[in-house]
């Protein structure tokens, strides 16, 4: 049954896909465009803005370090046992986790078998240490003849260890000893044999915020299990396995992925922007906005799944554009179909990696009927035909992807029926957003309202030390782009209503419109980086007056732009530090970077 279901969807989407390459290849309408949207400068400057972006995305970035190799609890009373073969008194011991499901202790003896007392730092995280150091502090000068950690339920995978003596120096003289092995690791390979980096700051080795969910469900995928993340539609995860199967269960591995993605979107600004203004300037100043965009930064350095879908609802947008564009120029809907198999296409992605893509839904229904109804002509049997053909492209193959990209969790779940096992999880992810987390609090919950007031940023890591230092990640948008969200979307509604003729306007209105109010209406706890989404459609958004005072061909108007452009890149440098998460002192933080009441990192 379940391979017949596979069988059947791959079928379909396929004959789709095959259907309208072959109405686009058909085509042979005199109004293609003529002169291409980028030139060889165009591409120059967009593979530099991107490559500088990357460049500066890799600082402070990820470590290496792989937690593929573990030796893993899986039964309960099991343990995992250090033996010192000279006993001698310790200062700490560090021990990485893995993959970790339920719970455990960790005790300390003495030679005299005599309890040593101990603190667990990672006991007080508030969520599970997956794949990440983890510190035991000794509290008295007695010598330690053996560590116990023993899972009391469930499974703990413990991946390295790292004694140190009183002075800070490295213990190796000892060894491990399991009465549970099934996977026979060379237990004694976990003792480190030299001081690993960033063993108590781990925004480098290990998960921090929601990578404990995304990059843990990464690693059940690799491992044959059930993903923990099943709230959301599952591509973005399958996207994080990639860099996971490439680099290893590290942080590079899980994070690299969302980074490119992110590097990606620097692209697509720029193309989107030189679609919309036709100006190479004005593209080069979009992208630079978002090269120098806080959240699009740090969301983009983390394994989450909102760089995916935020770039396949730019993409998305981007060929709706064009789509339009073209329609209002005369082309037929046969010659358009190249630019809504794509649209269609990255909507079934981004729907397929998170549904607030669904947002987008109206603003699609808006411009199809404009292209369609408003601004062309029909017969009764070509607009019936055209509407068939849009509802194959904007429903049955969107919901195909959607349906394809299920088939790896079905696979591991050994379910019978996609169709029932797919329905069943979207009535759970419905009822989870509406029932699950409507009585949910959290310090750093915001209204939506407050998103581009910034006035609620959200801390996603924090570290520090006796010696004044500390690292800190905060989730908030640059301001100088952030603080123009109600003066930028109110001033383009007021354009598209006064100069019709520019439809620039009204689509870069509806789309910030489309991606951002029906946040309104949800009444569960909701974060700022639930604005990401609409940040493309803002920066675009604040371009389109960029684009206007350039046209203005007065020096004064650059140069008001080139200030703006020069603020953001200045902020961007100032808060640099908690964005990517750079030790520095904490007075720094404190004195110049919390510039409201409510800015906690």
């Amino acid at each position: 049954m379940l391979t017949f279901q596979i069988i059947f969807i791959v079928t379909i989407f396929l004959f789709l896909m095959g259907y309208f390459i072959f109405l686009i290849k058909k085509n042979n309408s005199p109004n293609k465009a003529k002169i291409p949207l980028l030139d060889f400068q165009d591409k120059l400057w967009i593979a530099s803005l991107s490559l500088i972006y990357f460049l500066i995305s890799l600082f402070n970035f990820a470590d290496f370090h792989s937690y593929d190799k573990a030796w893993q609890g899986d039964n309960d009373g099991v343990q995992l046992v250090a033996k010192f073969n000279h006993p001698e008194p310790l200062s700490a011991l560090y021990y990485a986790t893995g993959f970790v499901k339920g719970q455990y202790s960790i005790s300390a003896a003495d030679p005299n078998n005599q309890v040593v007392a101990i603190t667990d730092k990672s006991a007080s995280l508030g969520y599970p240490p997956y794949f990440r150091w983890n510190k035991l502090t000794f509290n008295s000068s007695q010598a330690i003849s053996s560590v116990n950690i023993r899972v009391d339920k469930g499974t703990l995978g413990i991946n390295q260890l790292v004694a140190l003596d009183t002075q800070g120096n490295l213990v190796t003289d000892y060894h491990l000893d399991s009465d549970y092995n099934p996977k026979n690791i060379a237990l004694n390979d976990l003792v480190a044999t030299n001081i690993p980096e960033h063993l108590d700051n781990n925004l480098r080795s290990g998960t921090i915020f929601d990578e404990i969910y995304y990059a843990t469900s990464a690693y059940q995928y690799l491992q044959g299990q059930l993903p923990d993340v099943w709230v959301h539609p599952q591509l973005g995860i399958l996207f994080i396995v990639i860099g996971v199967l490439i680099f290893g269960m590290s942080p590079f591995g899980w994070r690299i992925t969302p980074d490119l993605t992110s590097v990606l979107l620097v692209t697509m600004t720029y193309i989107f922007a030189k679609a919309l203004f036709k100006d190479r300037r004005v593209a080069i100043a979009a992208s630079l906005l978002m090269l120098f965009e806080f959240m699009h930064f740090t969301i983009g350095r983390t394994a989450s799944i909102d760089p995916f879908v935020t770039l396949f609802l730019v993409i998305e947008y981007f060929f709706l554009y064009r789509y339009i564009e073209a329609r209002k120029s005369g082309a037929t809907f046969r010659s358009v179909l190249r630019y809504l198999l794509p649209a269609a296409v990255s909507f079934g992605l981004a729907l397929s990696s998170k549904w607030n893509a669904l947002y987008s839904a109206p603003f699609i229904v808006c411009i199809l009927v404009y292209g369609e109804l408003i601004k062309q002509k029909f017969t009764g049997a070509e607009l019936t035909k055209n509407i068939l053909n849009l509802a194959l492209l904007f429903i049955l193959l969107p919901l195909s992807i959607y349906l394809l990209v299920y088939i790896p969790y079905s696979l591991i779940g050994h379910t019978d029926n996609l169709l029932r096992f797919v329905y069943d999880t979207q009535v759970a992810i419905f009822d989870f957003n509406l029932h699950g987390l409507s009585f949910a609090t959290h310090p750093y919950a915001s209204n939506w309202w407050s998103w581009p007031l910034d006035k609620m940023p959200l801390s996603i890591y924090y570290w520090g030390n006796d010696a004044g230092l500390s690292s800190s990640v905060a989730l908030l948008g640059n301001p100088a782009v952030y603080w123009l969200t109600w003066i930028t979307t109110i001033m383009l509604g007021y354009l598209w209503a006064t100069r019709q003729a520019d439809f620039r306007a009204g689509f870069l209105f509806l789309a910030i419109c489309a991606q951002y109010l029906p946040y309104a209406l949800i009444a569960r706890i909701s974060f700022i980086y639930y604005f990401y989404s609409v940040t493309p459609f803002l920066i675009l958004g604040i371009s389109y007056f960029i684009y206007l005072a350039y046209r203005t061909e007065k020096p004064v108007y650059k140069y008001v732009v080139y200030a703006y452009l020069l603020i953001n890149i200045i902020l961007f440098a100032l808060f640099f530090s908690s964005l990517a998460g750079l030790e520095v002192p904490r007075s720094y933080t404190l004195h110049w970077l919390r510039w409201m009441g409510g800015w906690n990192f």
